[in-house]
């Protein structure tokens, strides 16, 4: 009996100074940190963004030409299918941007041409021997240049060079230039026995309309892995500088496809709104131009 208490006492001994000799062990081991987002400073190097893309936008709001005002409700849809490519329906934008450490600067240029038209034929007997005839087309083309330019600013970022969550402030320009035309084109006749009577055509042309908005804006920048992020951006701008009002709004994510000699490619795809409110003249010299214009954005950025 006393040998086995001896044995049982050795044993517990032998146990505790073994537990006691893998804490102190462990204890003296690197620790890992714990796995949360910790706060990262931006790279300290140039990096350069170049993307080319597509914007299909849709139409929704009013336009005045010579004190004359048409509402307008186009999709993108409506206008291919009514417009001569590439003569009524053309576009070019672009994209760049040049980021050092907190700050980048940006523009953003886009250019298109859209036309649209609609036809109308009507015949109607009056009285024996009177009938009358009336064929009306109308016809509206619009050439639109947006220049955008802002300087921004990372105040907040949190995460991993790999995967992380970045908020920029910014400011800076919008230019607009715009040349629009409406057209009504109605031949009307009405035949009297052997008396005829038509007419014809009316057009409306603004001319070269330009003008420059400030603006002020927030973006917000996700990296929720190396090849892929999604970005969100919005404005206001104007304030009786150059138009009354306007505002943006661009949502973006675009993932890698390909990466070779220090350039990652990567393809874009979102959405964007852009609004504007402006005017000039009065009478029959009102150039007025309230309008939405929003829809899809494809594009493929180069990165070094």
């Amino acid at each position: 009996m006393g040998s086995d208490n001896r044995r049982l006492s050795f044993t517990f001994a032998a146990a505790s100074l073994l537990v006691s000799t893998c804490a102190a062990g462990a204890a003296d081991l690197p620790t890992k940190p714990p796995a949360v987002f910790q706060t990262q400073p931006p790279p300290e190097v140039w990096q350069f963004t170049v993307m080319p893309y597509f914007w299909g936008p849709s139409l929704n709001g009013t336009s005045t030409i010579r004190g004359r005002t048409a509402d307008v409700d186009l999709t993108f849809i409506d206008m291919v299918e009514h417009s001569q490519i590439p003569k009524d329906l053309f576009g070019l934008m672009g994209y760049f941007e040049a980021r050092k450490g907190p700050w980048s600067l940006y523009s953003d240029l886009v250019y298109f041409r859209l036309g649209h038209s609609a036809s109308l034929f009507r015949e109607r007997s009056l009285t024996p021997g009177i009938s009358g005839q009336i064929a009306a087309s109308a016809e509206g083309t619009i050439k639109m240049f947006i220049g955008e330019a802002a300087a921004a600013y990372e105040f907040y970022r949190v995460g991993t060079p790999a995967a992380y969550s970045a908020f920029d402030v910014y400011a800076g320009l919008r230019g607009w230039w715009q040349e629009a035309s409406a057209s009504l084109t109605v031949n009307a006749r009405l035949d009297i026995r052997d008396l005829q009577i038509s007419g014809s055509r009316a057009i409306a042309k603004s001319g070269d309309v330009s003008w420059v908005d400030p603006l002020v804006g927030l973006r917000w920048r996700y990296r929720f892995a190396p090849d892929k992020e999604f970005v969100v951006r919005g404005d206001v701008g104007g304030f009786g500088v150059g138009s009354e009002f306007s505002w943006q709004a661009v949502a973006l994510f675009d993932w890698e496809i390909y990466r070779a000699q220090g350039v990652t490619w990567k393809a874009d795809i979102g959405y964007r709104a852009l609004s504007v409110d402006y005017s000039q003249g009065s009478g029959r010299t009102l150039y007025q131009y309230d309008m939405v214009q929003h829809g899809p954005i494809f594009g493929i950025s180069a990165t070094f």
